[in-house]
């Protein structure tokens, strides 16, 4: 109820050792890295480029969940039924930071393909904020709550999403906007392959090798992609743009546009990799 909050202030940012304490002292934490990644990696200052500011509601009484509010343009991080501060961690606080970004540039429509990637976007950032402000990440979204992660990048078949476009887990049904939370796994790992590298064989049949690019490369492919899509896009969009993207910082025949190219194959995303 947004017309009854209370407004949390500390003249030492030493705040008090007791349950709401540290509810409130993690996410000013979390919220301070997040605000951190975006203006020293990707020189935005706030969700449109042009300071507008981080707002966190913290509402105990929504349970195990977090969002960000597109009419406020504010997160709220919910608590549990005990109080404690169960969604707030780097990576949440990344994730649903990074859906304002979103809103302000590309504004992915919240529904199937575009929805998937506005998730897997903020799946992306959240673990980069991790990243940066730890200098590792575990790929997992949210591994570091009471609950437990509830998504792998690294490995989205764990978490019952799929790594492969219209493969195993894809989700065709109307429910969660489309399965925005589940079709966000083939990006993601798209994403952490760009990062990585790795081999295998995708639910096409499809034997792939990606070789990394590391993150400093691909989280500005990434970030640039996010940024450049239009509302209605889908996965052939994205892949489209980031392989542009990607030949206009490096070259038509960079190794890093052939592993963009590689690592979209390997998710089932377009014709399987062949070189130029």
């Amino acid at each position: 109820n947004y017309s009854t909050i209370t407004d949390y202030t500390d003249a030492d940012n030493i705040w008090p050792n007791t349950t709401l304490g540290k509810y409130i002292g993690e996410t000013m934490y979390a919220m301070e890295q997040t605000k951190n990644y975006y203006n020293t990696i990707h020189n935005q200052s706030g969700y449109d480029s042009a300071g507008y500011d981080y707002k966190v509601f913290l509402n105990p009484g929504f349970n195990n969940n977090a969002y960000y509010d597109l009419g406020t343009h504010a997160i709220a991080f919910g608590g549990n039924t005990n109080g404690d501060s169960a969604v707030v961690s780097l990576d949440i606080a990344g994730h649903e930071s990074t859906h304002g970004m979103v809103q302000f540039s590309s504004n992915l429509v919240y529904a199937y393909q575009p929805g998937a990637l506005n998730e897997s976007f903020a799946d992306i950032f959240g673990e980069m904020v991790e990243r940066h402000a730890r200098g590792s990440n575990d790929w997992l979204i949210g591994a570091d709550i009471y609950m437990g992660a509830f998504r792998n990048m690294s490995n989205p078949n764990q978490y019952y999403q799929p790594d492969t476009y219209y493969g195993t887990y894809w989700s065709t049904s109307s429910f969660d906007d489309g399965g925005v939370h589940t079709n966000s796994g083939v990006q993601n790992y798209w994403f952490y392959l760009l990062v990585n590298g790795g081999s295998g064989t995708n639910d096409n049949g499809y034997s792939y090798t990606v070789s990394g690019i590391g993150y400093t490369k691909a989280r500005i492919i990434a970030y640039q992609t996010m940024k450049g899509l239009t509302s209605n896009a889908g996965y052939a969009d994205a892949k489209d743009l980031s392989i542009a993207i990607t030949t206009t910082i490096y070259g038509q025949c960079s190794n890093e546009v052939m592993q963009v190219r590689k690592a979209w194959a390997a998710v089932g995303v377009g014709d399987p990799f062949t070189p130029y």
